[in-house]
Parts: C-alpha cells; sequence; structure tokens
C-alpha cells in the first residue's frame, strides 16, 4: 500500500497518527498487520517515529529517532 502524503513547512513538526492517515485511494493503514515506513523529503529533516501498543492494560512505547545522512 502507498500513496500516503504529509506536508509540513519548514522549521515546524508534524505529528502524524498513522492509524488515522489516508492515501490517495481513500484506504488506511490495516491494524494488526506489520508495516514499513519509507521516508522521504527534498530538504533535511530528522524523523522521531513512536509506537504506542495499546493492546494490553500495561501500555509500552518505544520510540526512535532518524537523521538526515549524505549517500
Amino acid at each position: 500500500m502507498s500513496g500516503f502524503k504529509a506536508v509540513c513547512p519548514g522549521e515546524r513538526t508534524n505529528h502524524i497518527r498513522l492509524d488515522q492517515i489516508e492515501n490517495v485511494e481513500g484506504k488506511r493503514i490495516p491494524r494488526g498487520v506489520p508495516y514499513a515506513i519509507l521516508i522521504t523529503s527534498d530538504r533535511p529533516i530528522v524523523a522521531q517515529y513512536s509506537r504506542l501498543d495499546t493492546t494490553q492494560a500495561e501500555m509500552g512505547l518505544a520510540t526512535t529517532m532518524a537523521y538526515p545522512v549524505n549517500i
């Protein structure tokens, strides 16, 4: 599944809930299905990805940061 797009102006943050974003066909990422994310930008960015597991009473939070690199 592809076609998801989010725009964020310079020097701003954009909090995108992946359970609510829709692609160009109006489809959402299905729940309970593993997925991966590829973030592309025309400028250097810092991306933070967080995941909150709400399937149990003891919720767990995982987060990671990604910085631009020269390839």
